[in-house]
């Protein structure tokens, strides 16, 4: 909030008395802190609200990952753990992708198991969203052994349902519908709504793909109601906009004019840029 002259001058004075170092390093801690605060908020009932605080902070997150990166790569780490959610809404793919390599490049490759895990997730799904399918495949996997490595399923259900997304883009359907399928047995042992409603969702996917519109509908609305229930805000544009699709293949206009209504509106409340 402070001028540019002043910001300047504030920050020659930290440098004169030997405290800028000292500051910075607070300073990535704060916003390392606040990334994994906002984490499990990402794709809950109040997305909206963190996803405008993340837009807001990202200049200091920005500064914050400059100054880890080369101090404290652990902490880079683990703030592109979180931060590819909001890179991946608000149209950051290319930005998103070189900080994320940046921090797995300059993290030691025992370092942070469980982060590291979940920025190869994350460079790889704004990988997979460029259509950089080569990319999306190396880190994903990666981060699938990552996760069965140290043992953590819902780590593993994310990775699945990630493969699952990237064999459906290349059209190997077959793998895809296994990999959704392992997640979804996974995601339902340990009662993971969300990893639940996005695997139903990629089911009813893989039905549309095959024009059997009935059976799509019928895993879309599973997905959707899942979502509603457990106010899984981030995934509700995506299923109304799959069920607005599918109820105008089958005819069903009203029903399709309304989702596609609430696809519109809750695209533009959590303001993404890909919808």
């Amino acid at each position: 909030r402070m001028l540019q002259v002043v910001r300047e001058f504030a920050f020659e004075a930290l440098e004169a008395g030997g405290e800028a170092v000292e500051i910075k390093r607070l300073h990535a801690g704060f916003y390392a802190a606040l990334a994994e605060e906002a984490e499990p908020e990402l794709m809950g009932a109040r997305t909206v609200e963190w996803m405008e605080r993340l837009a807001r902070e990202h200049d200091n997150f920005r500064a914050a990952l400059g100054w880890a990166l080369e101090n404290e790569p652990e902490t880079a780490l683990q703030i592109v753990a979180v931060l590819y959610r909001f890179w991946l809404r608000r149209g950051f793919q290319t930005e998103g992708r070189k900080w994320a390599r940046a921090a797995l490049e300059k993290s030691g490759a025992k370092d942070a198991p469980v982060w590291r895990a979940k920025a190869c997730r994350g460079i790889g799904l704004l990988s997979l969203q460029q259509g950089d399918y080569e990319a999306a495949n190396l880190y994903i996997e990666e981060s699938l052994r990552l996760s069965r490595e140290i043992g953590d399923k819902e780590l593993i259900c994310y990775a699945l349902n990630s493969l699952g997304a990237i064999r459906f883009a290349e059209e190997d359907f077959s793998a895809a519908r296994d990999l959704t399928e392992e997640c979804l047995t996974t995601a339902e042992e340990i009662g993971d709504q969300i990893q639940i409603s996005i695997a139903l969702n990629r089911l009813g996917e893989m039905f549309y793909q095959k024009e059997d519109y009935p059976a799509a509908r019928q895993y879309y609305e599973k997905a959707y109601a899942i979502a509603k229930r457990e106010r899984i805000s981030a995934a509700l544009p995506i299923y109304a906009h799959n069920l607005a699709s599918v109820a105008c293949l089958s005819g069903d206009d009203e029903a399709a004019r309304l989702y596609a209504l609430e696809n519109l509106k809750g695209g533009e409340e959590l303001g993404h840029k890909t919808n």
